[in-house]
């Protein structure tokens, strides 16, 4: 069975007791000249009913420890230390303030607080929480734990002025950030968590037809989903939504970057582009060095080889030549021998070329002379 040691239960009936004063005080002219700008600083309900919202954790989040002599405090048990939830609701400038009863609602992740049967027509609810360090076990006493209170929401002033006032009989969700867990940061009332954006980066060489990879960096929370754009000088590319992106010939350039947006039920969604890569470089064919077939003799057909280039899609064109000088209109696969060049050594280049790469050209070795 959870104890909690003397000092402890003092301190933390201290802290609250001193939030209460300082809310009531600080509060009672925030609250009473809402009230009155919404027209509700005066009873209009037969039946007060009940005041209803919730406080939205991180999607899966451990349940926390209601106990049921103390059913307005959740405890979060986090091991070396634990973090306690209460909402409290002040009206005006009535003492003391009012604690709702607290509930865990697995599927959502929710916090759910109810006032029930309010005898004002309206208050202000505050989320207070208070973070306990473990300090070890009380002596002599089984399953038991000490704590020290380490920090509690009375810094956090921008919740208390931020809170809202509601009318009785409504039951409006009220979201705030989650202290002290991962995807959170401190904030009021009214807040919707959002996600915590990592930093993306880029990896792999910025040239045409080589493959980039989208590092998205660490987000928070880890069940966080996260969907990608590759932007072409800061526009989006058509279809371009992978982790990975093939440098296209469009690139050549032009400086790539990446958008990582996070989402998550119950949170809201972040985005963060990651720094330009450098301007793309145009890509580098693979080039065999081509062969010639036939024999050197006049009259004969010589056949070039080109060989396989890569990428795919390669357009190659040809060009014969005697002695290191054009052959006339001899621009095919292959060149059938005339007289004019007896005696003279044949070679054939081959030029490859394609969008978005540097042209490349390469010859074959040279024939035997040709014979008659």
């Amino acid at each position: 069975m959870r104890q909690s040691p003397s000092y402890a239960e003092r301190a933390g009936r201290v802290a609250r007791a001193r939030l209460r004063s300082w809310v009531v005080v600080a509060l009672a002219v925030l609250v009473g000249n809402t009230a009155w700008s919404l027209g509700l600083s005066s009873p209009a309900h037969a039946d007060p009913g009940a005041i209803s919202g919730a406080i939205q954790f991180p999607a899966g989040m451990f349940p926390p420890d209601i106990e049921p002599a103390f059913p307005d405090i959740a405890v979060f048990d986090r091991g070396d230390d634990e973090i306690h939830y209460e909402v409290v609701a002040v009206y005006d400038n009535v003492a003391p303030a009012i604690d709702a009863a607290l509930s865990w609602d697995v599927d959502s992740s929710q916090l759910r607080w109810t006032l029930v049967g309010p005898p004002n027509p309206t208050y202000r609810f505050f989320v207070f929480w208070s973070r306990w360090v473990y300090t070890g076990p009380i002596p002599h006493q089984v399953d038991s734990k000490q704590f020290w209170l380490s920090s509690s929401s009375t810094s956090l002033l921008p919740d208390m002025s931020q809170a809202s006032v509601y009318p009785v009989g409504t039951s409006p969700l009220q979201f705030h950030c989650a202290y002290g867990f991962e995807g959170c940061a401190s904030g009021g009332g009214g807040n919707t968590p959002a996600v915590g954006a990592g930093t993306p980066t880029i990896s792999g060489t910025p040239r045409v037809g080589q493959p980039l990879t989208a590092n998205p960096g660490a987000w928070q929370p880890a069940a966080a989903q996260l969907t990608y754009q590759w932007m072409r000088d800061g526009a989006p590319i058509s279809g371009a939504t992978s982790t990975t992106y093939l440098a296209a010939a469009a690139d050549a350039g032009r400086k790539l970057s990446v958008k990582v947006t996070g989402s998550l039920t119950g949170y809201t969604a972040q985005s963060a582009t990651s720094s330009p890569t450098q301007a793309v470089a145009r890509g580098k064919l693979a080039a065999p060095t081509p062969k010639v077939t036939g024999p050197a003799k006049v009259g004969k057909k010589l056949t070039a080889k080109a060989g396989k280039w890569k990428p795919a899609g390669v357009t190659l064109t040809y060009q014969w030549f005697a002695d290191g000088k054009k052959i006339a209109k001899a621009t095919r696969s292959t060149y059938t021998i005339t007289g004019s060049v007896k005696g003279k050594k044949i070679v054939v280049k081959v030029t490859g070329s394609k969008p978005g790469y540097t042209t490349v050209t390469k010859a074959s070795q040279a024939t035997t002379k040709v014979k008659s």
